[in-house]
């Protein structure tokens, strides 16, 4: 059930990491394209401590075609992502509006949220991911040492 989800992935080996710090960081990327009509858009994405090892994953895009949020709030344990809540949601201009909602009850073993307008719960299991998780682990762990 988890991968029929799209939002949620099974449980992930990765690269081995040898740093267990985080650092906040903020990247903010424009496009722009002239094709009789001009179409800007900008993105940001960040990483900022909620404080008590509790991080926000963000990501914002804005253009004039489509607008995305898409965040991930986590736990940062011994050097692993454990997933607490996961917001996406898209809109735009000639696209079907999309949100998507987690939340992750690792207590109980179970995540609850809504996927394509239908509301789910399911059981976690240990290792349990959100594909921004992944994501972020992955990028992550393929920055040369030097870099992080």
């Amino acid at each position: 059930m988890l991968t029929c989800l799209g939002i949620l992935a099974g449980p992930v080996t990765l690269l081995a990491q040898t740093e267990t710090e985080l650092v906040p960081f903020e990247a903010s990327y424009t496009a722009a394209m002239e094709k009789g009509l001009s179409l800007n858009g900008t993105a940001k994405r960040t990483l900022t401590s909620q404080g008590n090892d509790v991080w926000l994953y963000r990501t914002d895009v804005d253009s004039f075609i489509v607008s995305i949020d898409e965040s991930l709030i986590f736990r940062w344990e011994d050097g692993q992502v454990i997933p607490m809540r996961y917001r996406y949601r898209l809109s735009g201009f000639l696209v079907s509006d999309r949100k998507n909602s987690i939340d992750f009850d690792w207590s109980e073993g179970t995540a609850t949220g809504e996927h394509k307008g239908k509301p789910f719960e399911i059981e976690l299991e240990e290792g349990c991911w959100t594909r921004w998780g992944i994501s972020f682990n992955c990028t992550r762990t393929s920055r040369p040492a030097s870099a992080r």
